[in-house]
């Protein structure tokens, strides 16, 4: 059994069939190293992605936070100017802060129950197994 390359003395150019079956083969290996090294920088930008600090427990904690303080103040902003626009002060201030408030509290509980905070997401601890073996 011959090999292709084996049959071919050294500096023997007259098959140029070889040569550029061999040019295909490397420009073919070349287009999947290419494909194979975008596919890892992919996965890198997505690892990196996942490590940032909106998908980590302390940025979860920071939005949570804001939302909670945002929603305060713009209901007691609203109220406040409705109150210096009609004279009705502090009632509206007090009614607007309220519904802020609760507002505020509202997007806490939709973000806990989100698939941020989901079991099975990286901000849980490890699992435990309450099972006796």
């Amino acid at each position: 059994m011959t090999d292709r390359k084996s049959s071919r003395k050294f500096g023997d150019f007259s098959s140029r069939d070889s040569f550029s079956d061999e040019h295909e083969d490397l420009k073919r290996l070349g287009k999947r190293l290419r494909e194979a090294r975008k596919g890892e920088a992919a996965e890198e930008e997505h690892r990196q992605r996942a490590d940032s600090l909106p998908n980590n427990g302390l940025g979860v904690a920071l939005r949570i936070g804001i939302e909670l303080v945002v929603a305060v103040f713009v209901g007691a902003g609203i109220g406040f100017f409705l109150d210096r626009w009609l004279g009705t002060q502090p009632w509206l201030l007090l009614v607007f802060f309220m519904l802020g408030t609760a507002a505020g509290f509202m997007n806490v509980i939709r973000m806990a129950q989100s698939e941020t905070l989901s079991p099975g997401n990286k901000l849980d601890g490890p699992a435990v197994d309450d099972e006796d073996d």
